[in-house]
């Protein structure tokens, strides 16, 4: 069978894998349901005095402002929303991620075929899903997802965007205003998410911008300079604004941390969190390195492109330096607030290692492919390569199949918060202000309705549900639902 032909049969394949993951993960969201943050939110939202908690969130709660409008957006739509915005925020995830893989392609002029576009992109996003820290909370938990998984989604299509007005205005034409003012505000709103993403996305474009000023050459030196410099600003802006909030003297104390005590705290944190995911995850990371290296090694063994002369020779010893400049600068938000990132504040460090992983597998590939050694250039071998990526292709299926076990622990939770809702609205139109109801066990380390009426997670589902006071009594799981269905 023909090289090419046997190489695309094999992408298909991964790409129907990763799909039956990402499928399985999409529909897991249906069982999402509020949970903690997400009654404050939401009554946020629906008091008649929207800008008034807007501001004082800011000031008194959280320096963050794009989270909340992303919550309020969500709203727009009604409750059921959280149960189809896991999906929707998947689907657009994958869909940046494709997109940017293809201007990458294109801008570099690397050749690639689609297919090998889309299943790097998949392969990306999988492993990052398959390391998460904390899935539930980061791709099901509105509260979670708006802080930690939304700035990603969207950095992949404004990168996406960038990268795309680089490629068509490198011919000398003049870059319009409506261009730059989209990367000003779109970097300014999703820095606005949190600190990390905000910290990253200022570390990426200096040194892009430093790069460029120092060895960039061609035609599309000069708009890539203007169009990151405004990318520049927005994220500048964003971290200027979340710093100013008086709220993150709640974090911090009144009195900042010396620069000393910050650099110390980066430098450990960055090394705990890269010494431990070698530790803790070795098998994603070996394939986060092996398959991207036989990829490369199949596509470009036996071609002679010059488009990526220019990648080979020092990246190597560059990227994991890359690396740790992108963790650290994502870690030195909570350095600086004093604590290690919390799990699911460490899955953009996880995207960005996979990311680096990946990079040096493909370098690995292209360096193999590049060598005369009989051995490497043997048809064996090179076949060889398409069968071990064919079989690798068992691995997300695997854990598509694990995680589809989840179901039904998702779905008897789903249903039981659908009966206490029933309950709850039934009687709330009963006038009835003051309710004692069965205590449901918290999940994925999100706190649920306490025992104290005062607790703030039972004072915002008092207002959500429009009572005056919510307290719930620890009672035999096998109770609640009689209890409900009263």
């Amino acid at each position: 069978m023909n090289k090419s032909i046997l190489m695309q049969i094999v992408l298909l394949l991964n790409i129907t894998a990763f799909g039956f993951y990402f499928g399985v993960t999409a529909y897991l969201g249906r069982f999402t349901r509020h949970l903690a943050d997400d009654y404050c939110e939401s009554v946020m939202f629906h008091s008649g005095r929207t800008m008034e908690n807007l501001i004082n969130r800011y000031f008194m709660i959280s320096d963050r402002y794009s989270n909340i409008l992303f919550v309020g957006l969500t709203e727009l739509a009604g409750p059921a929303i959280i149960r189809i915005l896991p999906f929707i925020m998947i689907v657009l995830w994958l869909a940046g991620l494709v997109w940017l893989f293809l201007e990458i392609n294109k801008l570099a002029g690397f050749g690639w075929p689609s297919e090998m576009a889309l299943c790097l992109a998949l392969l990306l996003a999988f492993l990052a899903a398959y390391q998460a820290p904390n899935h539930y909370q980061i791709f099901y938990w509105r509260s979670g997802m708006a802080t930690h998984f939304a700035p990603l989604v969207f950095l992949n299509f404004l990168v996406s965007f960038l990268l795309r007005q680089i490629r068509l205005h490198k011919n000398g034409f003049s870059i319009p205003l409506w261009v730059r003012l989209t990367l000003f505000l779109g970097s300014f709103i999703i820095g606005g998410f949190s600190e990390p993403p905000a910290a990253v996305m200022i570390t990426g474009a200096v040194l892009v911008i430093l790069y460029l000023i120092l060895w960039g050459k061609g035609n599309a030196r000069r708009p890539a300079l203007q169009l990151f410099a405004w990318f520049l600003a927005g994220a500048m802006l964003a971290l200027f604004v979340m710093a100013m909030s008086p709220a993150n003297s709640l974090r911090v104390g009144d009195i900042p941390p010396t620069l000393e005590f910050v650099i110390v705290r980066i430098i450990r944190y960055t090394y705990s969190f890269i010494a431990d995911t070698f530790q803790s995850l070795p098998l994603p990371t070996l394939i986060s390195i092996i398959v991207p290296a036989l990829l490369f090694y199949s596509f470009y063994q036996g071609r002679e492109d010059s488009s990526i002369s220019w990648i080979l020779p020092k990246l190597i010893w560059v990227a994991p330096l890359i690396l740790i400049l992108f963790v650290a600068a994502g870690f030195s938000p909570s350095a600086y607030g004093q604590s290690y990132p919390v799990e699911r504040a460490r899955f953009f460090a996880h995207y960005q290692m996979t990311t680096m992983l990946m990079f040096e597998g493909a370098l690995i590939g292209i360096r193999l492919s590049r060598y005369n050694r009989p051995a490497l250039r043997f048809p064996l071998a090179q076949y060889g390569s398409l069968f071990a990526l064919a079989v690798l292709f068992s691995y997300p299926l695997r854990a598509g199949w694990q995680l589809s076990q989840s179901e039904p622990e998702y779905r008897t939770r789903a249903e039981l918060w659908d009966v206490r809702n029933a309950y709850l609205i039934r009687h709330a139109a009963l006038r009835e202000k003051d309710l004692a109801i069965p205590q449901f066990p918290g999940m994925f380390g999100i706190k649920e309705w306490d025992v104290r009426e005062d607790h703030w997670v039972n004072r915002c589902a008092s207002e959500y549900y429009g009572v005056n006071s919510i307290r719930v009594v620890p009672v035999p799981d096998d109770y609640l639902k009689e209890f409900f269905d009263e």
